[in-house]
């Protein structure tokens, strides 16, 4: 799967049950939508050019202001 393009994070993103709560929906503050959208593309280059085992991210907290890894953790040792 990795590496993502931006068009593959968006998508993914609006796939989301959630969506309608990310951009507003509920009188909502709209979240930085594009930010999620690199963190998600970064973290697949870095799996990519690591060669991450595995790797997780979470909680990912998304603001208006933008992402932030709360906790992550990644394990080396993954094939390309």
């Amino acid at each position: 799967m990795a590496p993502l393009t931006f068009e593959e994070a968006a998508e993914m993103i609006r796939e989301i049950k959630s969506y309608p709560i990310l951009m507003g929906a509920r009188g909502g503050e709209k979240v930085d939508v594009d930010a999620l959208e690199e963190a998600l593309v970064r973290f697949s280059l870095l799996a990519w050019e690591q060669g991450l085992a595995e790797g997780e991210a979470n909680p990912l907290r998304v603001t208006p202001q933008g992402v932030v890894a709360l906790d992550a953790r990644f394990v080396l040792g993954g094939e390309r």
